[in-house]
């Protein structure tokens, strides 16, 4: 999946599409209203739908190395809300804090030893160096602003998130 608002996920689920095992961030992270660099709900299609967590994977999380940091940073936010420390700098009433702290790490999804499992552990990270990334037997060549090639298998295809067009992937 490349650089898609988080409401693709229903027209992907519409399709009959249940697996993508990476998820390239785009260069323009908000397009007409819609961010296209949210990883929370794309994490839970991958988890839950394609049956990552149950099967032990992690999902291909490439983007520009800064890209990536930025996006891990606000995925722990939304999944596990604000730290101790951050809720203390903010002034919280300590109740409060800790009330929305144990919430939190109830929810939290957790290893087999009841540890949390930390937002990064969710994903390969893998960012571009010198414009590609190499991800199984797929090559990704970040080509311009987002503008990708596609290689695998000696064919290409060029991923150009500036156009309204439906995308074929190589096969």
């Amino acid at each position: 999946m490349l650089g898609q608002p988080p409401e693709v996920l229903k027209g992907l689920l519409l399709h009959g599409v249940t697996n993508f095992d990476t998820h390239v961030l785009p260069d323009i992270k908000e397009k007409s209203g819609s961010l296209t660099n949210s990883l929370e709900f794309p994490l839970y299609f991958f988890l839950f739908m394609s049956k990552g967590l149950k099967q032990g994977r992690r999902l291909n999380l490439v983007g520009e190395a800064a890209d990536i940091s930025h996006a891990l940073r606000l995925l722990r936010i939304t999944l596990f809300g604000p730290t101790r420390d951050e809720l203390n700098g903010w002034q919280t009433d300590k109740a409060l804090a800790n009330e929305w702290l144990a919430a939190s790490e109830e929810l939290a999804l957790k290893d087999k030893y009841g540890e949390i499992i930390p937002a990064q552990d969710f994903f390969n990270v893998l960012p571009f160096r010198d414009g590609w990334v190499k991800v199984d037997d797929q090559a990704i060549i970040h080509v311009d602003t987002d503008v990708f090639d596609i290689d695998s298998g000696g064919r290409s295809v060029r991923i150009d998130l500036n156009e309204d067009t439906e995308i074929q992937p190589p096969r």
